[in-house]
Protein backbone atom coordinates (compact mmCIF):
# COMPACT_ATOMS: atom_id res chain seq x y z
CA UNK A 1 0.00 0.00 0.00
CA UNK A 2 1.64 3.46 -0.82
CA UNK A 3 1.96 6.06 1.65
CA UNK A 4 0.01 9.26 0.78
CA UNK A 5 2.65 12.39 0.79
CA UNK A 6 2.76 14.69 3.91
CA UNK A 7 2.22 18.14 2.69
CA UNK A 8 2.38 20.88 4.98
CA UNK A 9 -0.78 23.53 5.81
CA UNK A 10 -0.19 25.92 3.39
CA UNK A 11 0.51 23.36 0.63
CA UNK A 12 -3.47 21.90 1.08
CA UNK A 13 -4.59 25.65 1.32
CA UNK A 14 -2.99 26.28 -1.93
CA UNK A 15 -4.43 23.50 -3.31
CA UNK A 16 -7.93 23.86 -2.21
CA UNK A 17 -8.03 27.72 -3.41
CA UNK A 18 -6.77 26.52 -6.46
CA UNK A 19 -9.72 24.14 -6.55
CA UNK A 20 -11.99 26.83 -6.50
CA UNK A 21 -12.58 29.24 -9.68
CA UNK A 22 -9.92 32.06 -9.97
CA UNK A 23 -12.31 34.89 -8.58
CA UNK A 24 -13.26 32.95 -5.83
CA UNK A 25 -9.15 32.92 -4.79
CA UNK A 26 -9.30 36.91 -5.65
CA UNK A 27 -12.17 37.06 -3.41
CA UNK A 28 -10.69 35.37 -0.33
CA UNK A 29 -7.58 37.22 -0.84
CA UNK A 30 -9.10 40.58 -0.62
CA UNK A 31 -11.92 40.01 1.85
CA UNK A 32 -8.97 38.65 3.75
CA UNK A 33 -6.93 41.46 3.78
CA UNK A 34 -9.77 43.89 4.55
CA UNK A 35 -10.12 42.23 7.77
CA UNK A 36 -6.92 41.07 8.91
CA UNK A 37 -5.85 44.29 8.68
CA UNK A 38 -8.67 45.51 10.90
CA UNK A 39 -7.34 43.08 13.50
CA UNK A 40 -3.55 44.18 12.95
CA UNK A 41 -3.68 47.75 14.01
CA UNK A 42 -2.07 47.76 17.66
CA UNK A 43 -4.80 48.90 20.50
CA UNK A 44 -2.99 50.37 23.02
CA UNK A 45 -3.97 48.64 25.77
CA UNK A 46 -3.11 49.00 29.60
CA UNK A 47 -3.10 46.60 32.01
CA UNK A 48 -3.74 48.27 35.62
CA UNK A 49 -4.77 44.59 37.59
CA UNK A 50 -3.13 41.27 36.88
CA UNK A 51 -7.03 39.54 35.91
CA UNK A 52 -7.04 42.03 33.55
CA UNK A 53 -3.06 40.66 32.49
CA UNK A 54 -4.71 37.54 29.98
CA UNK A 55 -6.83 39.93 27.87
CA UNK A 56 -3.96 42.16 27.64
CA UNK A 57 -1.85 38.46 26.32
CA UNK A 58 -4.96 37.59 24.10
CA UNK A 59 -5.21 40.81 22.54
CA UNK A 60 -1.29 40.74 21.68
CA UNK A 61 -1.72 37.28 20.55
CA UNK A 62 -4.64 38.61 18.03
CA UNK A 63 -2.30 41.26 16.82
CA UNK A 64 0.29 39.43 15.51
CA UNK A 65 -1.26 36.63 14.50
CA UNK A 66 -3.33 39.15 12.23
CA UNK A 67 -0.23 41.06 11.53
CA UNK A 68 1.13 37.96 9.29
CA UNK A 69 -1.86 36.89 8.41
CA UNK A 70 -2.73 39.78 6.33
CA UNK A 71 0.02 39.24 3.72
CA UNK A 72 -0.24 35.49 3.82
CA UNK A 73 -3.89 34.49 3.19
CA UNK A 74 -4.09 37.31 -0.02
CA UNK A 75 -0.60 35.60 -0.92
CA UNK A 76 -2.19 32.28 -0.63
CA UNK A 77 -5.59 33.04 -2.70
CA UNK A 78 -3.99 35.12 -5.23
CA UNK A 79 -1.37 32.26 -5.79
CA UNK A 80 -4.52 29.49 -5.93
CA UNK A 81 -6.31 32.36 -8.06
CA UNK A 82 -3.19 32.03 -10.81
CA UNK A 83 -3.07 28.08 -10.63
CA UNK A 84 -6.69 27.91 -11.18
CA UNK A 85 -6.74 30.37 -13.82
CA UNK A 86 -4.17 28.34 -15.77
CA UNK A 87 -5.29 24.62 -15.08
CA UNK A 88 -9.06 25.80 -16.31
CA UNK A 89 -6.93 28.08 -19.40
CA UNK A 90 -4.76 24.27 -19.84
CA UNK A 91 -8.41 22.67 -19.95
CA UNK A 92 -9.99 24.51 -22.59
CA UNK A 93 -7.07 24.23 -25.02
CA UNK A 94 -6.73 20.40 -25.17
Amino acid sequence: MARKKRSSVLEDLLEMVSMLPWWAGVTIAIIGYVVLHKLATPVAVTATQPKEMADALMQTIITGSAMIGQYLIPFIGLLGALTSFLRRKRRSTL
